[in-house]
Parts: C-alpha cells; sequence; structure tokens
C-alpha cells in the first residue's frame, strides 16, 4: 500500500522535474497523484475499500516449543514467516499485520488493480506448497534427542479468503494504518473452520475465481458478521491455463473476421491427427498482428465438442531468449503452475506433483531430477546431457498423450533459440505414433533464421494466414466502431488503405486516433471528426505507427525508454536508475499510465520493482533508436548491477550476464568504428 510520504515524495520529484517532463504531463500526473493523497488523508468513518482479505494461522510449533530451546523455534518461526510473506508480497499482496502463529494480508488496497481474488487464492496455495517445503527441510535437521518426535510432526496451515469493504485507517492510538470490518471478521471465522492443510473461501471469492481454481463445496457456515448461512469451498488446486486465457482478458473484444476458411483448414488438419491416433506437427505462419493465437482460441472449443483433449501451452518468455530450451521450460512451467520467481526447490515440488499425476512416485522423482536441471527450472548439481533431457522430455509427453489427446501449442517460435527448435523436432519424430500434435505460431523470420528448420521424415502441415481483405477490414472496423452511430466513408477508406489489412494494425490505429481525438467517445457526442483527420499524419506501417507514438515522447521518456529497453524486455527500476542521475520514478508513472509498461506482480531480483513493455515493438523501437554508445554503456551497467544481486531469482543469471557484456563489448567496437 503506498503511502502518504510516498505520495508527498512522489508529487515533489515531478514538481522538481516539470520543465523536463512538460506542464501537460506534470499536470496530469500530480493530478492522480494528489487525487490519491486526497483520498488517503481523508480516511473517516466511510473509509471504505473494496479488498480481498487473506488471514493464515499455523499448527503444529507447541510442539516444537515444548521440545526445542526458544533460539531455535524464534530462528524456525523467523525463516518461515520470511518466506510465507514473500509469497504474499509476490502477489500483490500486503501484510497487514502478524498475530500469534497468524497472518492477515490484504490484496486490492491500492485503486486500478486487477484480478484481486485470484492473486489472493494463489497466494494462499503457494502458502501451503512452501510450508510443505519447509516441512520437508525441517525432518531433515538434526535435533537431536526430540528429533524422532519432531519428525513425527508437520507444520499445518488453514487459511481462510473473503472478499469485500473493510475500513482501512488507523485505529485506536496506533499511528499504523489497519483493515477492520465484517470481511476481515469473516475471513478469520473462515480460516478457523477450514480444514488443516486447506484453504476455505467465501462466496465473494468464488464467484471471482470459480473458472481458474478446482474447489470442493462444503455445507454453508455460520458467521457472526451476516445472518444467513454463507457458501463456503475448499480450494484444491488450480485449473489449467487455457492457451491465451490470462491475456484474452486484456485484449480488445471483437468477433472473429475473415478466418472462416483458416479455421476450417486447420480444425481439419487437427482432427484428422486426432482421429488417427497419431502425431503431426502444424506451423501457423503469419506476420506479427494478424491473428495466429485468436485462431487458436477459437479453435480449441470446437476441438473439445468431440472429445477431451489436453492442452499444453508455451511460448518464448522474453526475457528469457538467452536460456537454453526456454520455449519447452515455459511449456512445462505453465502446466504445472510454476511462477517465474519459484525457482528451485519449490519449482521442483510443483514439477513432482505434475508428473506425479503421470508415473509412479520413483519414476517422477527420477524424471524431476532429469528435467528440472535439464530446463534450468531447478538448480542443478550436474550437467544434464542433452540426450537424457530429450528422452524425459519424451517420456513425459507421451505419458500424457496416451492418457487423451495433446496439443502442445508453441507460440512466438521465431524467437526460440535453436536448442528448443531442436527439441522440438527431437519430440515430433519420437512421438509419431502417439496423439501428440504440436502446433507451431510464428512469424515468417522463423523461416529466415532457420531455413532448413524442421527436418522431418514425414511432411509437416502448414497454415499461412495472410492480411485481411478490404471487406473485412471494413467488418473489423464496423466491430471495433459499433457505438459510433455515423461511421464516414472516407475515414473507414483511410484505415482500410492505411492498414493494409493487419488486424492489430487496425486496432492500434483506432486507439492512436481516439488519442489524438478524431474518435470522440463523450458524454456529449460519439463521432468521428473528420476535419481532424486531415491533420493527423497516419502512418503507412504498424511499425510506423509505434515509432509515431515514440517520437511524440517527451525527450526524456524517450531516453528513460532507450534505458530500459537496453537492460531488457523486462526490467528493474534499480536496475535503471542506477543508469542515470535522473530520479526515474516520476517517468514510469507517466510511462505506465500512458501503457507503454506496466508493473508485475513478483520480480526475479528481490526488492526491486519488476516492469516489462506492453508491446515488444515498443521496446524494438526504443532499443533501436538508442545510439551505440549509450547501448554499450548500460548493458556494461546492466551486467555489473546484476551481478551486484545476491538474492535473485533469475534462472542462469550468470548466462543473462554474460549477454550483457558481449553486447556491450560488440556496441563498443561498433562505436570505436564509427
Amino acid at each position: 500500500m503506498i503511502t502518504q510520504y510516498e505520495l508527498e515524495r512522489a508529487i515533489e520529484a515531478i514538481e522538481q522535474h516539470r520543465a523536463v517532463l512538460g506542464a501537460q504531463v506534470a499536470d496530469t500526473a500530480v493530478a492522480a497523484l494528489r487525487e490519491k493523497l486526497a483520498s488517503l488523508l481523508e480516511m473517516a468513518d466511510d473509509a471504505y475499500k473494496q479488498i480481498t482479505v487473506l488471514v493464515a494461522d499455523l499448527s503444529g510449533f507447541t510442539v516444537m516449543s515444548e521440545l526445542l530451546d526458544a533460539e531455535r523455534v524464534r530462528d524456525l518461526m523467523n525463516a518461515m514467516w520470511q518466506r510465507l510473506d514473500h509469497v504474499i508480497t509476490m502477489w500483490g499482496g500486503v501484510v497487514d499485520k502478524h498475530l500469534g502463529d497468524g497472518v492477515i494480508a490484504l490484496f486490492g488496497l491500492a485503486e486500478g488493480e486487477e484480478d484481486v481474488a485470484e492473486r489472493a487464492v494463489q497466494a494462499a496455495l503457494d502458502m501451503q506448497l512452501e510450508l510443505s517445503v519447509l516441512n520437508e527441510r525441517i525432518q531433515q535437521l538434526d535435533y537431536g534427542q526430540f528429533g524422532w518426535r519432531l519428525r513425527q510432526r508437520r507444520l499445518q496451515m488453514r487459511i481462510g479468503v473473503h472478499a469485500g469493504p473493510v475500513y482501512w485507517g488507523h485505529v485506536g492510538s496506533s499511528d499504523a494504518y489497519t483493515a477492520v470490518g465484517d470481511t476481515v471478521t469473516i475471513a478469520q471465522q473462515l480460516e478457523s473452520l477450514a480444514p488443516l492443510g486447506g484453504t476455505l473461501i467465501g462466496e465473494a471469492v468464488y464467484d471471482q475465481v470459480t473458472e481458474l481454481f478446482q474447489v470442493r463445496p462444503l455445507p454453508p457456515v455460520t458467521v457472526t458478521a451476516q445472518p444467513l448461512p454463507l457458501p463456503v469451498y475448499v480450494v484444491e488446486r488450480e485449473r489449467p491455463v487455457a492457451f491465451g486465457q490470462r491475456t484474452e482478458r486484456r485484449e480488445m473484444q471483437t468477433h472473429l473476421i475473415g478466418r472462416d476458411l483458416a479455421l476450417m483448414e486447420l480444425q481439419q488438419l487437427v482432427q484428422a491427427t486426432l482421429d488417427g491416433g497419431f502425431g503431426q506437427l502444424i506451423t501457423v505462419i503469419g506476420d506479427v498482428g494478424v491473428g495466429k493465437s485468436r485462431l487458436l482460441r477459437e479453435l480449441l472449443p470446437l476441438l473439445q465438442m468431440g472429445g477431451d483433449v489436453a492442452v499444453w501451452p508455451g511460448r518464448v518468455q522474453p526475457e528469457l531468449t538467452h536460456l537454453p530450451y526456454a520455449l519447452l521450460r515455459d511449456m512445462l512451467a505453465q502446466q504445472f503452475g510454476i511462477r517465474r520467481w519459484q525457482y528451485g526447490r519449490v519449482a521442483h515440488e510443483k514439477l513432482l506433483r505434475g508428473l506425479a499425476t503421470l508415473f509412479p512416485p520413483e519414476e517422477a522423482e527420477h524424471l524431476v531430477r532429469q528435467l528440472g536441471p535439464f530446463l534450468a527450472l531447478t538448480d542443478a548439481v550436474a550437467a544434464i546431457p542433452q540426450e537424457v533431457g530429450f528422452a524425459a522430455m519424451a517420456a513425459v509427453l507421451t505419458a500424457a498423450a496416451r492418457l487423451r489427446p495433446t496439443l502442445l501449442i508453441l507460440d512466438d517460435v521465431q524467437d526460440a533459440d535453436a536448442d528448443s527448435l531442436a527439441l522440438v523436432e527431437y519430440l515430433a519424430e519420437v512421438c509419431e505414433d502417439i496423439p501428440l500434435i504440436l502446433i507451431i505460431l510464428a512469424r515468417p523470420r522463423l523461416a529466415q533464421r532457420h531455413a532448413a528448420w524442421p527436418q522431418l521424415s514425414w511432411p509437416v502441415e502448414t497454415v499461412r494466414l495472410s492480411p485481411l481483405t478490404s471487406i473485412d477490414a471494413r467488418h473489423l472496423l464496423h466491430d471495433l466502431l459499433q457505438d459510433i452511430p455515423v461511421l464516414p466513408q472516407v475515414a473507414l477508406d483511410m484505415v482500410v488503405a492505411a492498414t493494409q489489412g493487419n488486424p492489430l494494425f487496425i486496432m492500434e490505429l483506432v486507439t492512436y486516433l481516439a488519442a489524438h481525438d478524431v474518435i470522440e467517445r463523450s458524454a456529449e457526442a460519439r463521432r468521428i471528426h473528420l476535419g481532424r483527420l486531415q491533420t493527423v499524419a497516419v502512418p503507412a506501417t504498424l511499425r510506423g505507427l509505434f515509432w509515431a507514438q515514440f517520437n511524440q515522447l517527451k525527450p526524456e521518456e524517450r531516453q528513460v525508454l532507450q534505458l530500459a529497453a537496453i537492460i531488457g524486455p523486462v526490467f528493474w527500476d534499480g536496475a535503471l536508475q542506477a543508469c542515470t542521475t535522473e530520479n526515474i520514478a516520476p517517468f514510469l508513472y507517466v510511462l505506465g499510465q500512458r501503457g507503454i509498461v506496466r508493473l508485475r506482480y513478483g520480480s526475479y531480483v528481490a526488492r526491486w520493482q519488476e516492469y516489462e513493455f506492453q508491446h515488444d515493438w515498443w521496446h524494438t523501437i526504443a532499443y533501436e533508436s538508442a545510439p551505440p554508445s549509450l547501448r554499450a554503456s548500460v548493458h556494461r551497467q546492466a551486467a555489473a548491477w546484476l551481478l551486484a544481486q545476491t538474492d535473485n531469482l533469475f534462472p542462469r543469471l550468470s548466462l543473462l550476464i554474460a549477454w550483457h557484456q558481449e553486447r556491450g563489448a560488440t556496441h563498443s567496437a561498433a562505436h570505436r568504428e564509427r
């Protein structure tokens, strides 16, 4: 939760940089911050927030307190709560208070937070997992004559999660803010009613997360804060994430237009493979923005109508392109719910639990010890040979496909490393006799980078997506502008001609024209201003559109983006601040408000906030605009900053540091040649 002090400091920093930021940007940022400050200062009887409350309480420390000395118990408690509080923070929660052997955490205190209830439940599940891992470590420690008794006991935790209004402010004589109210009371009562090792949620939370988690209903319970019995549910596990499910909620929603033939072709290819019970590799090729991912999202419900099909999605995470096998690493991480900051022992446990659904315990453990280090999901004691890692991955997918037909949907494959492509090629060959279908989504540059890929003993099927026809482009425009009663034909013609049938370009250009007041959506009117349209320079390409928006930023904003882009598509405020003497906080705030960068929940590097570019075009253009001398300097500074981070969770950090050092040397040489 942002404090009054932090808000005042942020306003002060923006005012100090008013001349640099410009009056319009500074006024916008300061107005938003002052509004937050005013709401904070005016906390009174009506100071209520709609948030989600998590209450957790431990069971089992009494036995430890009886058997161990106070200092050892204290150390165990501190280590445990450090891990559990870390989980809460990673999911965007705030620890309100610790009470005895328990904690109260709040999600959604900041304005505009998304997925609040989902993140609270995710935190609850991860806290239970952290505790189970801690129990395993406790069992391995030597406690002398009491060890045998401690091994008979395990720490267990009850968690209750409830959503609703709470009062957030000063209570009594304390200067600290805290949360009180019926929502907190109900969450505490749910915790007391939860089974040991379980998480109990109320109906208000259930309504928001029912599609994301597998739950078991219990008989309604009586709580003191409401007259009627409260329906409650035990959260058992997270449901597998459907392809594109997380991102689709944030996309501009339109009908599928102009893709009927491509969808039919792809459905026939997949269905023939499923009916035949054999493997297949299908590539879907198209330029950025033509709708490859959307096509797959439309395909999956059609396939599910014909039977039970498992979907294992994976994509190249932009910050891990330096990592061998990054594509398949992400696929396993998504399938088994391994978060990016869960590296090492927790990732090992999640991978083990996932594989235990496919193999006997001993075989699952054996595969985890191979795949975990091979894919940089866990620490490596010794290097895993390629043939061992390949065979282990094939064994996992063979078991999954024999259980039920399985689709591997691998996205952004044009950015995949050569090792990932070799593994995909291997899987396609060795799994050709089982119902395992690999669907590859890629841009045309995949063939430019890897002309001979894939080399298989049987033909690969390819679906190519072309731009929309002019008629379909107009249909998409009508879909996007359906709230505008009158659509001038000249405006539609201009957009269709400029975008050349690229759906993403069409949607981005509509947003661009709205930002330039060509498209008005106000309380007074909804219309297109043809006069203003004549004065706006419309870029000829999608790349040009992002360049135009980049060039319209203030010089100082562009420089911050350049520094961030050199650090990477994912960057940290600490690394960014190390590259400049300017205070970067107000710039990050403004760029976030404009939708150019966004804050991530959880961070690879503890203690620092992590950001990512909203679109890879922003990252590409900002990087390309930076001169070689700046690139060389920032790459070296980024390497030095990362080297100094001792509490990082970044997989194979040494590879990223080496990459920055190599890029720094390359750009230094290029600068000297000039």
